[in-house]
């Protein structure tokens, strides 16, 4: 494994432990649905939340922006897909949203919930 593929784990390490600790259940790590990785699911109180993680420099102005648009679609159809699959009727899931999980070279983590809204 690369340089940039480990780091990119150990981010996703961080954001798991930390969303743990905010009492976030991950339910899977590096998911492949409809095609497209889903880097954790996390669920709490009902909610999924279907998480990005970028390495960045939190510094840059540009970080919150690591996402092209045919990225954010290809996330979105995958999170859809998932919780048409899981979610409904008896289902403990009742909500699914996205969120851009950026962890910068310091360890530190900004999450953005819902980054693809508006």
């Amino acid at each position: 494994m690369d340089a940039r593929h480990r780091r990119g784990r150990d981010a996703e390490a961080l954001v798991a432990a930390h969303l743990q600790s905010e009492g976030w259940q991950i339910l899977a790590r590096n998911h492949r649905e409809a095609g497209v990785e889903i880097d954790l699911i996390a669920a709490r109180d009902g909610r999924v939340r279907f998480v990005e993680v970028k390495a960045r420099d939190l510094s840059d102005p540009l970080a919150q922006q690591a996402l092209s648009g045919a990225q954010q679609s290809r996330l979105q159809r995958a999170g859809d897909h998932w919780m048409l699959a899981r979610a409904g009727p008896g289902s403990p899931w009742t909500e699914g949203c996205f969120l851009l999980a950026l962890v910068g070279t310091d360890g530190a983590i900004q999450l953005l919930d819902d980054p693809f809204d508006g």
